[in-house]
């Protein structure tokens, strides 16, 4: 809701938004091109594959960007704890999980509902 009221995700972001789709965004960048088309204007697109985009989340760049965006000192240091100290691992069904491996500085927790957030806020 934060998010939404301070209107910090910009309209041109159709990821993870309420009332929002891949449609939606195909639609508007369609109605885009014809307009441009119409009025003799060159049409490009570039096609960015984001499978597995909430791994690259940079845990202090988000930190700041947090910051940047009125975030408390309390909101701060708990988002900073819920990020820290995560390590990575591998899961073979089905009981087997390897040791941890790697102190992780980037990604967001898979599965998480604060991971589209948090890639909605590094975006825009």
């Amino acid at each position: 809701m934060y998010c939404i009221s301070k209107e910090i995700i910009p309209q041109q972001q159709f990821g993870f938004r309420t009332n929002s789709s891949c449609e939606i965004a195909l639609l508007h960048a369609l109605d885009g091109w014809m307009r441009a088309i119409d009025k003799g204007d060159m049409v490009g697109a570039l096609l960015v594959d984001l499978m597995k985009a909430f791994d690259t989340v940079h845990h202090q760049k988000l930190i700041i960007e947090l910051a940047d965006i009125g975030c408390g000192m309390l909101s701060l240091a708990w988002f900073a704890n819920y990020l820290s100290d995560r390590f990575q691992r591998v899961a073979q069904p089905p009981i087997t999980l390897s040791e941890p491996v790697t102190r992780l500085t980037r990604g967001a927790p898979q599965g998480g509902g604060l991971s589209p957030r948090f890639f909605n806020i590094l975006l825009r």
